[in-house]
């Protein structure tokens, strides 16, 4: 495809009026045309850049939109600070901050914590399968299926080290 093809779909992806999911390759000008766009939208449209959200998958991902729209030698992207979206963050981020927002209805203290490593999930989840009575052996189960996301609460020893494990992650105030 030649520029002027490109910058025609580029053109076309920016008008329109509903929610963007952008997919493409490394390298293919994902971050610029989610720049352009935001450009468009709050320039042109006048759109509240509180009201915009920009999900990524990566940290990685987030930095370069920040630096993208912050650069003002790159005139197509640079939005002025006061009309630069607040939420460019991670989906993790953004589900970690529902979660916090509604801490007290969840049950949870305001200053929740983020159990993020696999290892220590796994020693933890083995940890509870003592505290049951059962063999750390028998966490495997359990592992798997909180990997799969596909639990089914049942009377099962996997369900009651899970049980265990969800209750030993309330008491200290933690989220996995």
């Amino acid at each position: 495809m030649g520029d002027e093809n490109i910058k025609s779909k580029l053109e076309e992806i920016v008008r329109l009026e509903k929610p963007v999911l952008v997919t493409a390759g490394p390298g293919m000008g994902k971050t610029y045309t989610l720049a352009y766009k935001l450009k468009y939208l709050v320039e042109t449209k006048k759109i509240d850049p509180g009201a915009i959200t920009v999900i990524t998958f990566t940290n990685e991902a987030a930095i370069n939109m920040r630096r993208r729209i912050s650069n003002k030698r790159l005139k197509e992207t640079y939005i002025k600070p006061e009309l630069q979206p607040v939420n460019i963050c991670t989906m993790h981020k953004l589900g970690h901050g529902i979660v916090k927002r509604n801490a007290v209805k969840l049950g949870l203290n305001r200053n929740i914590n983020v159990l993020s490593t696999n290892k220590l999930k796994e020693i933890l989840i083995k940890d509870c399968a003592q505290i049951i009575g059962v063999s750390r052996e028998d966490a495997k189960e359990t592992i798997m299926c909180r990997q799969k996301g596909r639990c089914r609460l049942s009377s099962s020893t996997k369900c009651k080290i899970c049980t265990e494990y969800k209750s030993l992650l309330r008491r200290f105030n933690y989220i996995d």
